[in-house]
């Protein structure tokens, strides 16, 4: 498929899922519980605010209880807020006819009588966060995106590398609006991302994009927030959708968030930032691909060094400088040392009085990381020779050498000569016993009685 066709597929997944959020059960839940919350007037707001910056749902203590189900803990000290009470006070006023005018007495003077009056009074109540609060989790239209791997921790470097601006990973207890619930934050005044640094990887990945689709398309803008969070996370699901990252989870009930259940209008929203789409993808696909070869590239090399100590540990440890292998049908192998970390492999045949390489590569080991690192690839039959100085070059070669040691084995090749420092071993029980005492005892050539294989 292509990149076109993929992105527009995301697209149309985005419309169908917020659709799949309105109707399903976990947004009739949380429409339930927020209709629970009671709606403070800007005075109280500020009065919770202002004892705990960081509160998020308030309620009274019964109504934790008996709504939630969930416990005020022992010990916690409530927010105090203003709570209206109505009441009744008596006053002498004018009186009035039934048209509304006042009666007056026979000297002319107004006629006074006693009336009642509704009067609305304060007084001071607590309430509690539910930070303060134990018991049944609240509903969630969406939850933290969970998890690590190598495409989130990719595309966390591609985002930093690709941003023109700062990026700043911080905890709740360093910012604000982290701590009032934000996963991150762009800020077109300072033209800076924020972002938490303690939620999971696969969620700073999306949070990023996200984050960085706001500094390219709202720096300047007059949007109202709903459009500007619908397309920043629509674009950051679609991103992360094309880079093999599933933030569904979190991304349709985000949005589904923003757009009032409107379908006309999420479709000609998601319809004007598909270009954008395609605009962002094409800038983060080289530096994305590069970021995943060098986070794999070390895994790999660690793989390999190990397949290579399962055939060739003499010529690691220094008590081999040379060991050659062979096995029917196959050309020979030759395993050499060229200095304490620098080593040669080759399948070696000869042309013409020629010693022909087919292939031939020379690496080097990182013993204390246990890394085998490939340098150069020759195959004289070809006349070519490849330096491994690029990312891609080495991971194509990474990706070879994996291969090539995994063969080794399976094409049943065994030790026929081995050198060391002192000595040629060729006979067959001596090249048995220094396989086993060196711990390769699956390379040692067989021996059997009589004829030989």
């Amino acid at each position: 498929m292509a990149n076109n066709d993929k992105t527009a597929q995301a697209f149309d997944m985005i419309e169908q899922g917020v659709k799949d959020v309105y109707s399903s059960d976990k947004f009739k839940k949380y429409l339930s519980c927020l209709s629970k919350f009671h709606n403070y007037s800007l005075n109280n707001t500020l009065l919770i605010l202002y004892q705990n910056p960081n509160a998020t749902h308030v309620a009274g203590y019964s109504a934790w209880k008996y709504n939630f189900n969930r416990q005020v803990n022992k010990g916690e000290k409530g927010l105090v807020i203003l709570a209206p009470f109505p009441t009744k006070e008596t006053r002498m006023v004018d009186k009035l006819d039934e048209n509304g005018k006042i009666v007056l007495d026979s000297n002319g003077q107004r006629v006074q009588e006693e009336k009642e009056f509704d009067k609305l009074c304060f007084k001071t109540t607590t309430v509690f966060d539910i930070s303060q609060t134990t018991g049944d989790p609240l509903p969630e239209l969406i939850s933290d995106l969970k998890g690590s791997n190598k495409e989130s921790l990719a595309m966390i470097e591609t985002i930093k590398s690709a941003s023109k601006i700062p990026i700043e990973f911080k905890d709740k207890s360093e910012d604000s609006n982290l701590a009032n619930g934000a996963k991150g934050y762009y800020s077109p005044t300072i033209d800076q991302i924020v972002v938490n640094k303690d939620l999971e990887d696969i969620h700073i990945a999306k949070t990023l994009i996200h984050e960085y689709a706001h500094s390219l398309l709202h720096k300047q803008t007059d949007k109202d927030q709903s459009q500007r969070e619908i397309e920043a996370e629509s674009l950051a699901f679609v991103i992360c959708d094309h880079f093999g990252l599933d933030t569904s989870e979190y991304s349709f009930g985000y949005i589904a968030s923003y757009a009032n259940n409107d379908p006309k209008e999420l479709k000609e929203i998601l319809n004007n930032i598909q270009s954008t789409a395609h605009e962002m993808i094409e800038q983060l696909e080289p530096i994305y691909k590069e970021k995943l070869i060098m986070l794999t590239k070390e895994d790999i090399e660690h793989k390999n060094y190990k397949l290579f100590e399962n055939i060739a540990r003499p010529i690691l440890t220094g008590d081999a400088i040379y060991m050659k292998y062979s096995t029917p049908h196959f050309m020979d192998l030759n395993i050499e040392m060229f200095d304490e970390n620098r080593y040669v492999m080759a399948h070696n045949y000869v042309l013409n009085g020629d010693l022909m390489a087919d292939p031939d590569v020379e690496f080097i080991v990182d013993k204390d990381k246990e890394l085998l690192l490939p340098q150069t690839y020759q195959q004289d039959n070809l006349q070519f020779y490849e330096v491994a100085d690029t990312p891609l070059k080495q991971n194509e070669l990474n990706q070879f050498m994996n291969q090539w040691l995994k063969n080794i084995p399976e094409q049943k090749y065994k030790v026929n000569v081995i050198y060391t420092e002192e000595d040629e071993i060729t006979n067959k029980k001596d090249i048995q016993k220094f396989c086993a005492q060196h711990g390769i005892e699956k390379m040692a050539p067989p021996i059997s009685k009589g004829i030989e294989r």
